[in-house]
């Protein structure tokens, strides 16, 4: 079996991939009112939190992370108050 390697163009393929899945498929996720707080918002405030961190790797764009070797850290809570 051979094995594939993937680099950071392919990490960030997948991730931007997968968040646009859960913003595709969030009100689905609310509907499972799930922990911490049962209030019927997780799949927006993943998909929103996500969406923070999609925005960034656009800005980064595509030099496999050389010039941006350090991601900003951000309260996620920031996604949900739209302070991104």
């Amino acid at each position: 079996m051979s094995q594939k390697t993937i680099d950071a163009r392919d990490v960030r393929t997948m991730f931007i991939a997968g968040a646009n899945a859960l913003e595709a498929d969030k009100e689905e996720i609310n509907d499972l009112n799930v922990f911490p707080v049962p209030d019927g918002d997780t799949g927006t405030n993943m998909a929103l939190t996500l969406a923070t961190v999609v925005k960034e790797l656009e800005q980064i764009g595509h030099d496999n992370g050389r010039k941006h070797h350090r991601q900003k850290h951000r309260n996620p809570m920031e996604a949900r108050a739209g302070q991104f």
